[in-house]
């Protein structure tokens, strides 16, 4: 990727969006509405956000690839066909959990927690402070839903479907959409029987404690 940046590009607070090509949207609109869900994450994780950057490319292809790295993600897309707003809002803000949420351990005993907790707060945040609307979150939890519940391997344990995670997407995206379902159902019972003294948000304000003072979780 060569260009100049120097001025393809838009700041919000501790995150910025980077272009060479105009992609298709309004990235300084969106590149706001990105920034404020990085800060709402990082009150909400009670852990400091720091610099992020997204970078956003043209290719020829139909359709979108994407790749994440420390502190950045790449998206490269087709300015002539771009990716529907939401959807890119949705796979970025997926992303920016990751900056903050992990556990240790074999892969098919936390993918459920890193891909779910990721799904679960890319779409919960952005709603409850006004960044998406209800019909943007309904449409993407029903999404989820169909991936989960019409998924023909839906009888697969995660243990059984972890070998399968890189060659069949259906297999893929269990451990997402069961890991955002379980979370979703945690946070209602656990907001149903304190009168909403506690919620998911503080188990996983826990983890990263735990994870930023070393210990293993």
């Amino acid at each position: 990727m060569c260009g100049d940046l120097t001025e393809q590009h838009h700041r919000d607070g501790q995150l910025s969006t980077w272009w060479l090509t105009t992609p298709g949207i309004d990235v300084e609109g969106f590149s706001a509405r990105l920034g404020s869900t990085y800060q709402v994450m990082s009150e909400t994780f009670g852990a400091p956000a720091h610099p992020y950057r997204v970078f956003l490319r043209a290719r020829p292809h139909r359709g979108a690839s994407a790749s994440a790295h420390p502190a950045s993600f790449v998206m490269a897309m087709n300015p002539a066909d771009p990716l529907d707003e939401p959807s890119l809002f949705e796979t970025i803000a997926h992303e920016l959990v990751h900056e903050w949420l992990a556990l240790d351990g074999p892969a098919e005993e936390v993918t459920w927690f890193l891909e779910g907790s990721a799904d679960y707060y890319a779409l919960v945040l952005p709603l409850r402070t006004g960044l998406i609307d209800e019909e943007t979150f309904l449409r993407a939890v029903n999404l989820e839903a169909r991936e989960c519940y019409a998924n023909p391997f839906r009888d697969l344990t995660l243990r059984e479907a972890q070998p399968m995670f890189f060659s069949d997407f259906r297999a893929h995206r269990l451990a997402y959409a069961r890991g955002m379902f379980y979370l979703a159902d945690l946070d209602s019972r656990l907001r149903s029987s304190t009168s909403d003294r506690l919620s998911v948000d503080g188990v996983v304000q826990a983890v990263v404690r735990a994870r930023s003072g070393g210990e293993r979780i």
